[in-house]
């Protein structure tokens, strides 16, 4: 019942659910909010017919004991729950400290959905026979290959037996050890089996796994492989009495764009221009046909051939200056703006947290295909909140009021027609990972970003409000 919410908005949490108004039905949360997955999923396959291998990335870890105490404070990315029915019902070992050595019974609670990919759904049917079960464990171990192969080079993996384990009660040997012991860092990314009617949370995003594709594991009959949902925002922290939602910003896309150059943007050329030079568009002398200049820049070239120019880009060919006010082709949507207590690597202030949501629809006359449906688009961008972060934001909202951040058309990664994409300015949409992985730290990212926003005429930060408006009107004259 849960697989349509699943596919359009990923694996969430109640908090997250509640915060997008998503209706599911859940399984129960002993362990707390969270991705609720295991390693063996056949011990859970009363909770659905449908079953999934999903891409975990665990982080700090905590093991927790029958169940977690909900005043217990957890500084983790993963509870690894064990309710101890399984040792005492089958006679499993268990070690010193009376935890159990088979992991079959373990509830990895997975804290963020960033934590968790869906890749491959299939019906929990095929665990009644041997060739079905083969058929999953191939699956899971192909899919573990590929993402040791493209994240987990180099990094070893750690053995959860080391977590600190909390223990809602004694247990029969040791006590339980505090958290505040030390917490043990496992950032290797690995292929499981998410128990059925799975919720999940927002906590950090790991690199993107966009990179793989539905011919990099042969797919045997009745099992779909997943594209990629869009990560989750990491939930708001309140700021004063600020709202936690924070500001939202709606777009509303034309019906048509206006194109060509505004009438008050050209006047004749100045009386010390040079006509027998080439006009660097069309590279004929300037006296051959009519002639304008740019009010802007007073750069001169025919008529024609500027009108041309302005016709994909609405500027100077010469020095780039913007003319008239800049409009993209995004889709209708909204742009929420939150302060989250998350931190980019390299910065010790929080986080300003840009979430964008395109919804499906038809695609507008200047689009690829017009009358044609578009997919929807949910994703997250993260900014430090230093004063380069707090200017560079207002930019970013100023493109997307004017259409600017996404556009219609093929996307790069899976090659599929008609998505809705990021237009050309790139965002951060992850807080961890370097460059590589779209992330911090990046030393040039301010930089390479205020550099594509001054190319699509976007106004500097001095010039806009804090809401993305303009203090002034973009044309200039003269």
């Amino acid at each position: 019942r849960n697989m349509s919410n699943i596919r359009t908005h990923g694996l969430l949490t109640k908090n997250d659910r509640q915060t997008n108004k998503v209706k599911a039905h859940p399984k129960g949360s002993v362990f707390g909010d969270g991705i609720y997955t295991a390693n063996n999923g056949s011990v859970f396959s009363n909770f659905g017919d449908t079953g999934l291998i999903v891409g975990r990335l665990k982080g700090k870890m905590v093991r927790a004991a029958r169940c977690l105490p909900p005043i217990q404070a957890v500084d983790a990315n993963t509870i690894i729950g064990d309710k101890l029915i399984g040792p005492a019902k089958f006679g499993k070992q268990v070690g010193s400290d009376g935890w159990p050595s088979d992991d079959s019974y373990h509830e990895i609670v997975l804290r963020s959905s960033a934590q968790c990919l869906p890749m491959i759904q299939f019906d929990t049917a095929l665990r009644k026979d041997e060739d079905g079960k083969e058929c999953i464990r191939y699956l899971k171990k192909s899919l573990r290959s590929i993402l040791n192969r493209l994240f987990n080079n180099g990094l070893q993996r750690s053995d959860f037996r080391n977590a600190p384990l909390i223990a809602a009660t004694p247990l029969n040997t040791a006590g339980a050890l505090n958290p505040s012991q030390g917490l043990h860092p496992n950032r290797t990314l690995h292929s499981t089996t998410a128990a059925g009617g799975a919720a999940a949370a927002v906590l950090t995003h790991f690199p993107g796994v966009s990179a793989m594709h539905q011919g990099s594991v042969p797919v045997p009959p009745h099992i779909s492989v997943w594209r990629r949902p869009q990560h989750t925002a990491p939930t708001p922290i309140v700021v004063g009495n600020s709202s936690r939602k924070g500001q939202t910003l709606n777009y509303t896309a034309p019906l048509n764009l206006t194109t060509g150059i505004p009438a008050d943007a050209l006047s004749l050329p100045p009386a010390s221009c040079n006509m027998k030079e080439k006009c660097v568009i069309c590279h004929d002398r300037l006296k051959d046909r009519l002639c304008v200049a740019l009010n802007a820049c007073k750069h001169v070239f025919h008529r024609d051939c500027v009108q041309d120019a302005f016709k994909s880009k609405p500027q100077c060919p010469i020095c780039r200056v913007s003319i008239g006010s800049p409009q993209g082709k995004s889709p209708s949507g909204t742009m929420t703006v939150s302060l989250s207590s998350v931190r980019c690597s390299g910065f010790v202030e929080d986080s300003i947290i840009i979430t964008y949501h395109i919804s499906s629809g038809h695609q507008l006359a200047y689009h690829d295909n017009p009358g044609k449906r578009h997919c929807g688009k949910y994703a997250t961008a993260y900014l430090p909140n230093t004063p380069y972060g707090q200017n560079l934001l207002k930019r970013l909202k100023f493109a997307w009021l004017h259409g600017l951040s996404f556009t219609v058309g093929t996307s790069i990664t899976t090659g599929a027609t008609d998505q809705c994409t990021w237009a050309s300015i790139h965002h951060k949409t992850s807080p961890t990972g370097g460059a590589r992985a779209h992330g911090y730290p990046d030393p040039s990212y301010f930089e390479n970003c205020n550099g594509e926003l001054d190319g699509l005429g976007v106004p500097s930060a001095r010039e806009l409000h804090a809401d993305g408006s303009a203090k002034q009107p973009k044309n200039i004259n003269f």
